[in-house]
C-alpha cells in the first residue's frame, strides 16, 4: 500500500500552505494528492476542526459516513471493531491531560487527525509519509503521545470517517 504524495510533497505542502496531520491523513485515507486536498475549499489555516474534515472530504468528491464517538479511553482491541475498524478512515484523537477539565475549546487544542488504510495507520506525529501495521501503531502510540504531549495522559477517539467511495 502507498500513499498517494510523496515527501517532497508533503513538505512541500507543509511549507506552503501549512498542511498538517488533518490535511495528511484526508489524503491518505481518500487516496487523494495533497494538492487536490488544498484545492477542496477549506480555509487553509495550519489546524482542522470536525466541520472541515467533513467540508474536505465532500469538496473532494469523497463519500464518507461520520460517526461521533464518546471521548473516553478505550481499549486498543477497540479498534479492530465498528465503527471503529473500517478499511479506509479519517480517525480524530483526542489526548487526554488536565486540559480535559475545561471548555471544549480548550480541549480541541489537543488533538490529532490519522488515516487509517486497511491494516495500517499512517500517523503524522509519527511521519506523513510511513505506514505502520495496526498493532505497531497501538505500541507506538501508547507511548509515544505521552512522550510528545507534555502532560498526555493516554488518548481516545472523537470521531470517524469511514471513507465509504473513493470516486
Amino acid at each position: 500500500m502507498t500513499l498517494p504524495y510523496t515527501k517532497a510533497e508533503s513538505d512541500t505542502a507543509h511549507r506552503e500552505w501549512k498542511a498538517m496531520c488533518g490535511h495528511h491523513s484526508i489524503a491518505a485515507a481518500s487516496g487523494r494528492p495533497l494538492e487536490a486536498v488544498r484545492r477542496s475549499g477549506i480555509k487553509l489555516c495550519g489546524w482542522m476542526n470536525p466541520t472541515m474534515v467533513s467540508q474536505c472530504l465532500s469538496g473532494l468528491g469523497v463519500s464518507a459516513i461520520l460517526h461521533k464517538l464518546p471521548t473516553v479511553k478505550m481499549n486498543s482491541d477497540e479498534l479492530l471493531l465498528e465503527p471503529y475498524y473500517h478499511p479506509r478512515r479519517v480517525m480524530r484523537v483526542q489526548f487526554h491531560g488536565p486540559w480535559m477539565k475545561g471548555p471544549p475549546t480548550v480541549q480541541y487544542r489537543y488533538t490529532h487527525y490519522i488515516a487509517c488504510l486497511e491494516e495500517a495507520i499512517m500517523d503524522p506525529l509519527l511521519d506523513t509519509n510511513v505506514l505502520l501495521r495496526m498493532e505497531d501503531w497501538i505500541l507506538w502510540a501508547c507511548s509515544a503521545y505521552r512522550a510528545e504531549i507534555d502532560e498526555c495522559e493516554g488518548f481516545s477517539f472523537t470521531h470517524a470517517w469511514n471513507v465509504q467511495s473513493l470516486q
